[in-house]
């Protein structure tokens, strides 16, 4: 992980059993009030993604709307695609 100060962080993984490599950013912006993350998949081995290719991504995000409002999202799209939101 590349963790370079007030610049977010970034990183590099693999599961060699599962023939995956991920690799990923999260920011925060405005203190903690905002933030996002996102992760890319690329499989070399039985891995179906988007459309059939060997590539999926995730990715979140969470903000402070109010004192008392948060939103928060995350999403999969990979063969199959999720989504969800909370207020």
């Amino acid at each position: 992980m590349y963790d370079p100060k007030d610049a977010g962080k970034y990183w590099v993984r693999t599961d060699a059993l599962k023939s995956l490599l991920h690799t990923g950013c999260e920011h925060h912006h405005h203190g903690k009030d905002i933030g996002h993350s996102w992760e890319g998949t690329f499989g070399w081995k039985d891995f179906k993604g988007i459309m059939g290719h060997p590539v999926a991504l995730r990715g979140g995000f969470s903000y402070k709307l109010g004192e008392n409002t948060d939103l928060t999202a995350n999403g999969f799209w990979g063969e199959n695609y999720s989504m969800n939101q909370e207020v």
